[in-house]
């Protein structure tokens, strides 16, 4: 469970913040829970566990939850600041532009 909440090194500052999670802040913390439950089985764990974790994978894995998982990293990684909002644009941009050469390139040898 703790695998699927820290996601980002923001997830992991905020648990630390609110003291859910007291560790000695170091580098190597966001890949510790990301590697956590590594290995495990889910036959080893209590079966209560098993029914909370199937819970809450269902619910993660609803279209709506799967959008918002999708729009808040693109959002973070992409649109964070106004350099990173204007290259990202750019680039859909041009590659828009390649798609549509690409498909006139296509049309125009078929025609021939």
């Amino acid at each position: 469970m703790m695998s699927s909440l820290v996601q980002s090194q923001e997830d992991l500052d905020l648990l630390l913040h609110l003291k859910i999670v007291i560790m000695v802040r170091c580098k190597y913390g966001l890949s510790f829970f990301q590697d956590i439950c590594k290995g495990m089985k889910l036959e080893d764990m209590n079966h209560d566990y098993i029914l909370i974790f199937k819970k809450l994978k269902k619910f993660h894995n609803r279209p709506r939850n799967l959008v918002r998982m999708w729009k808040k990293p693109l959002k973070r990684d992409n649109f964070s600041n106004p350099w990173r909002t204007a290259s990202t644009i750019a680039a859909i941009i041009l590659l828009v532009l390649t798609f549509i050469q690409t498909v006139c390139s296509v049309i125009q040898v078929l025609q021939k």
